[in-house]
C-alpha cells in the first residue's frame, strides 16, 4: 500500500464542523471532519480514512490543467486538535521516484514532493506550506505579500509537525 501521511502537530481550532475553500474558480472543497483515531505510520488503513472523499487533482507538470497520468489519491480530514492529509502516489515504475534530500528545509526540484498549502488568514496573500518527500524530508515555508518580491518565501520559519512516509514496488 502506498501512502504518505503528513500531520500537522499544531492546535488547529475550528468554527465550523467543514472548511471552505476555493482555487482557480473550482467549487470548493469541504474538508471532513475525522471521527476515528488515525496513526501517524505512513499507511492510511484506518477506519476514519473509509468516508473521507479523495481530492481532485491536477497535473502540474509536465503538461499543467491535464489530468495526472498516474493514479493518485489525496485525503484531508481534521479532529479538535490536527489537520490530517494522506497521499498514496503510484508510479509504473517505482525506480524512477526522486528523494535525494536528507536535512530539514532542503530544497529543489530533483525531488518527488507531495505538499500542502494554507491560506490561514483567508486573504489570498499569505500562507503556511508543508512540503515532504518519500524518503519524510520535511520542508515548511511561509509565504507573504502574495508571493512576489524578494523575501516573500522564508524557508527559515519551521513549526511543530510530523511525516511518516511509505515507499514500495507500486509508488509511495
Amino acid at each position: 500500500i502506498l501512502l504518505l501521511f503528513l500531520i500537522l502537530l499544531c492546535k488547529v481550532q475550528f468554527a465550523q464542523d467543514n472548511i471552505d475553500g476555493t482555487a482557480n474558480n473550482q467549487d470548493p472543497v469541504k474538508i471532513q471532519r475525522i471521527e476515528s483515531t488515525v496513526i501517524l505510520d505512513g499507511l492510511s488503513n484506518e477506519a476514519a480514512w473509509e468516508d473521507i472523499e479523495a481530492f481532485p487533482l491536477t497535473m502540474h507538470k509536465p503538461v499543467y490543467g491535464n489530468k495526472p497520468t498516474e493514479k493518485s489519491r489525496v485525503l484531508v480530514g481534521y479532529t479538535d486538535n490536527y489537520l490530517y492529509a494522506a497521499a498514496r502516489f503510484y508510479d509504473d515504475d517505482s525506480h524512477k521516484i526522486q528523494s535525494p534530500y536528507r536535512k530539514r528545509d532542503q530544497q529543489g526540484l530533483a525531488c518527488n514532493w507531495f505538499w500542502l498549502g494554507l491560506d490561514t488568514f483567508n486573504d489570498n496573500e499569505n500562507a503556511l506550506l508543508f512540503f515532504t518527500s518519500p524518503s519524510g524530508h520535511r520542508l515548511d515555508v511561509a509565504i507573504s505579500n502574495d508571493a512576489v518580491g524578494s523575501s516573500c518565501w522564508d524557508s527559515n520559519w519551521n513549526t511543530f509537525w510530523g511525516v511518516e512516509t511509505k515507499v514500495n514496488d507500486k509508488g509511495w
